[in-house]
């Protein structure tokens, strides 16, 4: 949180990859090191809407292999 808003960034760092699996044809299981992190929000079973507004303000990276979600 900063000034009241919730800051979701990716940073270019690596990461180890837990879901890393030798000779795995799954894309999620073949880099061992991520070169990016990133972060998401599950509200499922916390919370819910049925009417009203959600504002998002959004900076969205261009390139190739990048697959932003909002």
């Amino acid at each position: 949180m900063e000034n009241g808003m919730l800051i979701i960034e990716s940073r270019k760092e690596q990461y180890q990859n837990p879901l890393f699996k030798e000779g795995s044809k799954r894309a999620e299981e073949r880099q061992k090191v991520a070169n990016y992190t990133s972060g998401s929000l599950t509200t499922e079973g916390n919370a819910s809407w049925n009417h009203g507004r959600i504002e998002v303000r959004a900076k969205l990276p261009a390139g190739r292999g990048t697959w932003p979600a909002i």
